[in-house]
């Protein structure tokens, strides 16, 4: 474990979105091995609703430690749900979101913007989507990336989706689904 990138990426996260209301500690394996695909252990940030957003958001700090195939840059998943959510439902989200955040290590496959895939159940407080796609910033000045000596870290926003909206992906394109979220004026972070 690169301890330095770890607390980068932790002051980057909390320079960006201020300090979580708490985290969660995922462990990897309980023997070190550097050859393992997967890092020692992954934390989960938290950030509760407040005055400033009415999001509970959730953001990674691990996986940046291992390069993501195929590319040159490495990445940190988060996640949004709005509203104040149970702690059944959070804990259900962090778990969520550690194994998503695994899976391109897992699978021996990568993550970058806009890439989607389909899951094998449903997505916890998200009952009605199966798959997921990873956005890049949602505005303009949205944090789209750090920089981290000889590669950049990219912010990959994991977005659950239908499995029609995933359909509208593979078979048509990413500016046809930003058209049916337009036309059905969805929220991506209600409750679906």
């Amino acid at each position: 474990m690169n301890t330095e990138l770890h607390e980068f990426v932790r002051q980057e996260t909390v320079r960006n979105f201020g300090e979580p209301s708490h985290s969660m500690r995922f462990q990897g394996p309980e023997e070190p091995n550097p050859f393992s695909p997967f890092p020692p252990f992954l934390d989960i940030y938290v950030w509760k609703p407040d005055t400033n957003s009415d999001l509970t958001t959730f953001g990674t700090n691990g996986i940046s430690q291992r390069p993501l195939t195929g590319h040159e840059f490495r990445g940190e998943v988060h996640f949004a749900i709005q509203g104040k959510i149970s702690a059944e439902l959070e804990k259900q989200l962090g778990e969520f979101l550690a194994n998503l955040a695994l899976f391109p290590f897992s699978n021996k496959t990568s993550f970058d913007w806009w890439s989607s895939f389909g899951l094998s159940g449903v997505i916890p407080g998200f009952k009605t989507c199966n798959a997921i796609v990873l956005h890049p910033p949602f505005h303009e000045q949205g944090w789209a990336q750090m920089h981290w000596d000889e590669f950049d870290i990219k912010i990959l926003n994991a977005v659950p989706i239908t499995s029609e909206e995933h359909t509208i992906i593979t078979s048509k394109s990413i500016p046809a689904l930003q058209d049916f979220w337009g036309d059905k004026q969805i929220n991506l972070f209600k409750q679906r």
